[in-house]
């Protein structure tokens, strides 16, 4: 997982992470209400109530191309805003939220497009 997105789990409040879970089913009348999840380790099901759901089945990034553009952690994926590294950015203000070490030129995931 990208380290951006762990640091914003963590910080995030009313948010839980459930390890050694897997979600085996979901109800609803017109938008979801609940999930049915499964303990992985013991088998054991259960509901709880839920009006979203974030599913990441992660990710490989296909940056090598950008090597010599912009800055990459050590996984390959693009390095933005705050996460930049002093080295790799030159202007003398702070890099803008999702801004890439190559100022004015923004990167972010296609899962955070609503299309």
């Amino acid at each position: 997982m990208a380290d951006y997105l762990i640091k914003e789990i963590a910080g995030a409040n009313g948010l839980t992470v459930r390890e050694h879970t897997e979600v085996v089913g979901a109800g609803s009348e017109q938008q979801l209400e609940h999930l049915v999840l499964r303990d992985t380790r013991t088998n054991e099901e259960g509901s709880v109530k839920a009006d979203a759901l974030f599913v990441y089945i992660g990710a490989r990034p296909h940056t090598e191309w950008l090597t010599d553009s912009v800055a990459l952690d050590d996984h390959g994926f693009i390095v933005t805003g705050k996460d930049i590294p002093p080295n790799s950015w030159t202007l003398d203000r702070p890099p803008a939220l999702l801004e890439t070490s190559m100022p004015g030129v923004f990167a972010l995931e296609t899962s955070d497009v609503a299309l």
